[in-house]
């Protein structure tokens, strides 16, 4: 079994309303394992050669998924609803606004790890810039 079928079968995909409700957070914790990917693709003739990457990021998603349920599952939950209840192609972000900004709000106060990704991801993007 390959390790793409092998991950499929550990961690549900998620749906996109989802994905969409937790795009800050996936986008702030999973900083250096997304960055770790890209350079991996970027060097790499085959992306073969960067499953661990892959499945780095992956499991960053999936942990992260698991903290804003466990940390602020009622504002998670009306976010994502508010983002499900509309069809994606004509969603507007903010028709979910006020959804977004409670669990938001709600995440920042629990999240003791944002102040760190933040730090690291502004640091990698400035050295990137420079070179």
């Amino acid at each position: 079994m390959s390790t793409s079928e092998d991950l499929k079968e550990r961690l549900p995909v998620p749906k996109a309303n989802i994905l969409i409700a937790a795009a800050w957070e996936i986008g702030q914790k999973c900083a250096k394992e997304n960055i770790k990917f890209a350079k991996c693709k970027a060097e790499e003739a085959h992306i073969d050669h960067c499953t661990r990457e892959a499945k780095q990021v992956q499991n960053c998603v999936h942990r992260t998924l698991i903290q804003c349920n466990e940390q602020c599952p009622t504002e998670f939950e009306e976010f994502r609803h508010c983002l499900q209840s509309r069809p994606l192609v004509l969603l507007k972000l903010e028709d979910c606004k006020a959804h977004k900004f409670k669990f938001r709000n709600c995440m920042a106060r629990n999240d003791k790890e944002l102040e760190t990704a933040a730090e690291f991801r502004n640091k990698v993007w400035k050295v990137e810039k420079e070179q």
